[in-house]
């Protein structure tokens, strides 16, 4: 893979790895846009990474989903990077009468079911 002048799309960028990951393709000289659920948490990412784009992005969310392709056709349209980093898990135990499917269920939308949709969107 090319590691220079490259758009790239980053989603869960605003912390963990990636928020590194947006700093590694950053300072390569990539244009750089990250997504994510949570504005503070892009906000300091912006603050720490210069030159960095922010969209506020559920990817679980369909109507999140077609905003964040809407912006990226009209203001990133030489996007060729996508990196599906957006997820999330929970601790799940069988015993103790708590009912795991909701969590698990979250967990497959966010971590697959959403990466199926973002990817579609964009192709």
């Amino acid at each position: 893979m090319k590691t220079t002048q490259n758009t790239v799309l980053i989603t869960g960028g605003g912390s963990g790895i990636g928020f590194e990951i947006a700093k590694a393709f950053t300072a390569f000289g990539n244009i750089v846009i990250i997504t994510g659920r949570n504005k503070d948490r892009l906000e300091y990412a912006a603050s720490k990474i210069p030159g960095v784009a922010t969209i506020q992005c559920d990817v679980t969310k369909q109507d999140d989903v077609e905003n964040l392709v809407r912006i990226i056709n009209n203001q990133f349209s030489s996007l060729n990077v996508v990196v599906n980093n957006a997820g999330q898990v929970f601790v799940h135990e069988l015993t103790g009468g708590r009912k795991i499917f909701p969590q698990a269920s979250e967990e497959i939308l966010t971590n697959y079911l959403s990466t199926l949709r973002l990817n579609e969107e964009f192709l």
